[in-house]
């Protein structure tokens, strides 16, 4: 029924707030470890950055806007961290009126954060982070492309590795919002020849 969808995707929703609050707390713990000096630093963006989070995690939805806005807060709080390396860039249709388009809330904040913190992690290059909001048709396409170094092959059955919590949350996010508004969302996952790139459609 429609009322159990709301509350699967109710309880969703809770379940990648944790997933966020958590992840971003072992990342506070992990710098300040290496760089004591800037506790306060890495603490005061933080709380900066939870707290406007939390806010928008309120509302299912929000403008694309504020969902881009939120994004770049993210991007920026990863990146006052001394073990992450990587530049990042914006490509947003033109076309878009991203202040009344509606998307749900933090769709894309766990796919730049697994970009981040799997396909970054411990390489010994320039990482590149890329995200595009374009218009195809009636449908938004979201992609986030980075060239990390990709899922990690299992040794046994030479297939990608598990697919981590968050992205696991996001696709049933998105297959209930398909229920509850009828509509034909779609998530994949594209190994790249260096990096993977994932797109919402």
């Amino acid at each position: 029924t429609e009322q159990y969808v709301s509350e699967a995707l109710t309880a969703l929703k809770s379940q990648m707030e944790r997933h966020f609050t958590y992840g971003t707390i072992s990342s506070v713990r992990h710098a300040i470890a290496k760089e004591p000096a800037r506790a306060d630093e890495f603490l005061k963006g933080f709380e900066d950055y939870v707290r406007a989070a939390l806010e928008i995690a309120e509302h299912p939805e929000t403008t694309l806007q504020q969902e881009l806005n939120e994004l770049k807060n993210y991007i920026q709080f990863e990146k006052l961290f001394p073990y992450n390396h990587f530049e990042y860039r914006f490509n947003i249709d033109s076309r878009l009126n991203a202040a009344e388009l509606k998307v749900p809330s933090l769709i894309l904040q766990p796919l730049v954060e697994n970009a981040i913190k799997h396909g970054f992690t411990d390489i010994e290059y320039q990482g590149y982070l890329d995200i595009s909001v374009e218009r195809h048709g009636n449908m938004l396409q979201c992609s986030v492309r980075d060239n990390g170094r990709g899922r990690r092959m299992d040794k046994v059955t030479r297939e990608p590795g598990r697919t981590s919590k968050g992205t696991k949350i996001t696709q049933r996010r998105i297959q209930l919002n398909n229920q509850i508004k009828n509509k034909q969302a779609r998530f994949e996952i594209n190994d790249l020849p260096q990096g993977v790139e994932v797109v919402l459609t």
